[in-house]
Formats: structure tokens, C-alpha cells, sequence
């Protein structure tokens, strides 16, 4: 198991690093790690080709030998390249981030993509991840005579803050390619604000996401859920909406401009997050069910036939300042309505 002399000095820095006095490192990302060339041979004899698929997963451990060995035990790194047994070999690990998004709404590489990229990849043993919100690969080039631009707007950046609050196991963002043309979290008032506000939610939801990393760990479930993990394999292809859990339902929005949307709702009781409005599914099959969904107010409901949704939905609640002194939500739509101007300002809009 003699790592050769390159690895050997990585794994030194990395030891250094995290072990040093007064440091106070407690997470890094483990970038790259796939791109092993075909065309050459390792120490060991084996071809690029024969060992490509394994790089991932030596390069995981890599990194999590290297905090044994600093004797890290509370820090945690995040990788980006991954194969079958990825998620076992990062000890540290076994977190993960969706790679390098465009500043865009699309499903191709943009905002869309992500859920994509969460439901299949949770699918595929890889349960705990997220992505930079407002996305990482700008453009700005001028080719045959013509300028051609790709950046954040603030309504992008917005909306991708709803998704990952509630969807991701980390909650960051990323300077992206392009640090000093793109729009930044701290870039305005409004923007900074709702950082902070999705930064609590997020936070709010630990009590959940804290049992569904047990599950992940436990059992490999995914906490991003594709509607088929509990509704059907006829659910297969509504990709645009998902569980947290089983407790949670969300459809985020990928276009601008959106101000309703029309979701899925399987058989059930539901509540709704932000007016806390009862809807009562009495089809076999479920039935679509449309909403208000302004910036700031993304679809989501609580499946409030698990008893476990009610304990969950009050923490939440209960943390946005939604409930009566007596801990009922009979008001929290009005005290909704007053609390989100006030923190992000506008009127009655995130």
C-alpha cells in the first residue's frame, strides 16, 4: 500500500494542513479527481484505461486516509467525482457536489439540471449532495464580431437558493469562473437577506435531514427523493418535483417570470408550507394541485398523514416566527405575510 512519491507528498500537505495548531479547518472540497488520461500507465502497471472508473474512489480514500492520519476526525471534505464504491471509501466523505453549473435556468447544465443530477445520482448510492447556488460557469467572449454572455441574475440566484435550502445536505454558494463579473450573494440587500433567510430554513430542517442521514448511512436512501420512490415506477419520468424524505414535497421553479405552479399530489393529506392551507387528495391516483409561487414561496407541502411531518412542520414554523403563543399555526399565513417583507423587503415578495 506505498503511495508513490507525488500521493506521498499530497498526503503530507493534507496531514499538515488539517493537523496543524490553531488551524481550525472543518471542511474542504476535494476537487476533480476523474480526469485520468487512457493513454498511460500508473506505478502499479495498470493502464489509465483499466483504472479510470477506480480513480474516483482512490482518490476519496486518499483524502480520507490523509485525516486519519491527522487524526481530523470532525472534519468532513466533499468530492465532485465519484464511481461505485465512492461513497465508502470517503470515511471523511461520502458527500458530494453536482459539478460545475452553468449561470443558466435550463435542464441541459443549468438550474434544472441539479434536481436531475440529485435524483439520479441518489438513485445511484451517491445519497448526500448539493450544488453552488447561482451556479458556477459564466461567459462573457466576443467570437466572429459577436459578444456571447452567460451570467447570474438575481432572480436565478434567488430561486436556486429555494432548491438548495431545502434539497442540499451543505448550503453554500460559489464565487464561480468569472469572481469579479458575476453577481455575488453579498452584491445587494436583497440578496444578502435571503441568504440569511434560506441559510435558517435550511438550518430549520437539520432535525429531518439529520434522520434521513442516518437512513442514507444505514440503508442508502437517498434524501432526495424521485416521486417513484414512494408513488409508483409510473412516476418514473416527473422529474420536476421531489420528496425530502417522505415528509416533505417540493417543486421549485426553473423559469423567470414563474408566479403559480401546478404540482403533483399523490393520495393524501397535504399542508402547505407557507399558508398552511389543508389539501385533502381523494383520488386513487393523486391529482395536480396549483399554488401561488412568488419569489421566495416555491411549492411545498408536508404529507401530513406521517405523524412525524406535524413535529417537523412546527419546528419550521416555529423557527420563521409563524406561530401563536399558544404554538397553533391558525395565523401563520398572516404572520408569513408580515414577516417576509420585513425580511427581505418589497412588498410581500421574497
Amino acid at each position: 500500500n506505498t503511495l508513490p512519491p507525488p500521493l506521498t507528498e499530497y498526503n503530507g500537505t493534507l496531514v499538515c494542513g488539517m493537523g496543524g495548531e490553531g488551524v481550525g479547518v472543518k471542511g474542504y472540497m476535494a476537487d476533480f479527481g476523474e480526469y485520468l488520461p487512457y493513454d498511460v500507465t500508473l506505478s502499479t502497471g495498470l493502464s489509465g484505461a483499466t483504472a479510470h472508473n477506480d480513480w474516483p474512489r482512490r482518490w476519496s480514500s486518499l483524502n480520507s486516509d490523509a485525516l486519519e492520519a491527522a487524526n481530523a476526525k470532525d472534519v468532513l471534505y466533499f468530492s465532485r467525482s465519484g464511481g461505485l464504491r465512492s461513497p465508502e471509501a470517503g470515511s471523511h466523505g461520502g458527500m458530494f457536489w453536482v459539478g460545475d453549473q452553468n449561470t443558466a435556468w435550463d435542464a441541459h447544465d443549468g438550474l434544472e439540471s441539479v434536481l436531475t443530477a440529485y435524483l439520479t445520482a441518489g438513485s445511484s448510492g451517491f445519497t448526500l449532495t448539493h450544488s453552488d447556488v447561482g451556479g458556477y460557469t459564466s461567459l462573457d467572449i466576443e467570437k466572429d464580431g459577436e459578444r456571447h454572455t452567460l451570467g447570474r441574475t438575481e432572480e436565478l440566484v434567488l430561486r436556486w437558493m429555494e432548491l438548495s435550502a431545502v434539497a442540499d445536505c451543505m448550503f453554500r454558494s460559489h464565487e464561480g469562473n468569472q469572481a469579479d463579473k458575476q453577481l455575488q450573494v453579498w452584491d445587494s440587500e436583497r440578496l444578502t437577506n435571503a441568504f440569511g433567510f434560506w441559510a435558517t430554513f435550511h438550518s430549520l430542517l437539520w432535525p429531518l435531514k439529520e434522520r434521513l442521514i442516518g437512513e442514507a448511512k444505514n440503508k442508502g436512501y437517498p434524501l432526495v427523493r424521485g416521486m417513484w420512490y414512494d408513488h409508483g415506477a409510473d412516476k418514473f419520468g416527473m422529474n420536476g418535483q421531489f420528496m425530502l424524505g417522505t415528509q416533505l414535497l417540493m417543486k421549485p421553479v426553473f423559469a423567470p417570470g414563474v408566479a403559480k405552479t401546478e404540482l403533483w399530489l399523490p393520495r393524501g393529506s397535504w399542508v402547505d408550507v407557507w399558508t398552511c392551507e389543508a389539501v385533502r387528495v381523494k383520488e386513487e391516483g393523486g391529482r395536480n394541485h396549483t399554488v401561488d409561487s412568488p419569489v421566495g414561496r416555491p411549492a411545498m407541502f408536508w404529507d401530513w398523514d406521517r405523524k412525524d411531518s406535524k413535529g417537523f412542520a412546527k419546528k419550521v414554523w416555529k423557527g420563521l416566527g409563524m406561530l401563536d403563543g399558544e404554538g397553533k399555526v391558525e395565523a401563520c399565513a398572516e404572520r408569513l405575510k408580515w414577516r417576509l417583507p420585513k425580511v427581505f423587503g418589497g412588498k410581500g415578495e421574497l
